[in-house]
């Protein structure tokens, strides 16, 4: 108890904590959730190797790419177009500012943490006029707070910058959340993918491995369930985006949205299920490892 105080006077969030505490912290929580220790001298598996990229790996250009305000300037960067990203109507650092700002907005939109994923910090106004505000504007206030960020979590090297508020387009897929297709890429090549079905859902989502002529991995990803799909509409158009936008990275997964004739790219991500998603077989854990080369920088 005393450590840890000291800890929390000295280095409030992991982004300011000493390297060896964050080594401490990734290869106990591993153990706890893993069930066996973690190798960082010599990882051979995808998730063992995700812990190392969060200790080691050092890129100046992943915190522009994880920050979902930058991110689509990044993108437009990279593609030469903004039509890849979901439609931005604002971004404020203050509730205040917000406020200010709310009756300017559509009827429907998102609102999301700069600084999050995995579907935190996300909320869905499908109704500007019955939603409450109240509500909203109190839970949007804690993401302004940088304790509620990717910046303090073992993955800090990947995150950097003011936490800030995010209004986009509300992206839907007949009335219901759109299929998230992410490919795993290594070195600019995509692997597989897997595709997340009814991704903000109640009763969660369904999760589907595919090689890239579309053929179905018969592998269970942490406890989702398994279901197949067709092959979407514009997949060799995706393929070839996540190979330019994943070229000099060891590893990052690309992530999109195929709805209709759009594709809209819903971000970058350099931890994938922050290393601790279990696969069954195992023996997948080790095939994404080989592909996985491992590099400071």
């Amino acid at each position: 108890m005393k450590m840890r105080l000291i800890v929390r006077k000295y280095f409030p969030i992991k982004a300011k904590w000493p390297h060896f505490l964050l080594k401490y912290v990734v290869k106990k929580r591993y153990k706890t959730v893993m069930g066996y220790e973690l190798d960082l001298d010599n990882p051979k598996t995808f998730n063992e190797k995700i812990q190392w990229y969060k200790l080691y790996y050092d890129n100046p250009v992943v915190p522009t790419v994880t920050n979902k305000l930058t991110f689509k300037k990044y993108i437009e960067d990279k593609l030469g177009s903004d039509k890849y990203t979901a439609k931005l109507y604002g971004h404020w650092y203050s509730v205040s500012d917000l406020k200010k700002e709310w009756d300017n907005l559509p009827n429907e939109f998102v609102l999301k943490s700069n600084m999050s994923f995995g579907g935190n910090n996300l909320i869905f106004v499908s109704d500007k006029a019955s939603a409450a505000k109240e509500k909203i504007f109190n839970d949007v206030s804690n993401w302004l707070d940088v304790h509620n960020t990717m910046m303090n979590t073992c993955s800090c090297r990947f995150y950097n910058g003011t936490p800030c508020i995010i209004a986009e387009e509300f992206l839907k897929q007949d009335g219901h959340s759109p299929d998230d297709y992410k490919f795993f890429c290594f070195d600019g090549m995509p692997y597989c993918a897997y595709v997340a079905t009814g991704h903000f859902e109640k009763g969660g989502s369904a999760i589907s491995f595919y090689d890239m002529d579309w053929n179905f991995i018969d592998v269970k990803y942490a406890d989702y369930k398994s279901v197949k799909i067709e092959k979407p509409q514009r997949f060799e158009e995706m393929l070839e985006i996540a190979k330019k936008l994943s070229a000099g990275f060891p590893f990052v997964r690309v992530d999109f949205f195929n709805i209709g004739e759009d594709i809209y790219l819903s971000e970058l991500t350099f931890d994938s299920g922050d290393g601790h998603r279990k696969f069954t077989p195992a023996s997948f854990d080790e095939e994404l490892g080989k592909q996985f080369r491992l590099t400071r920088r």
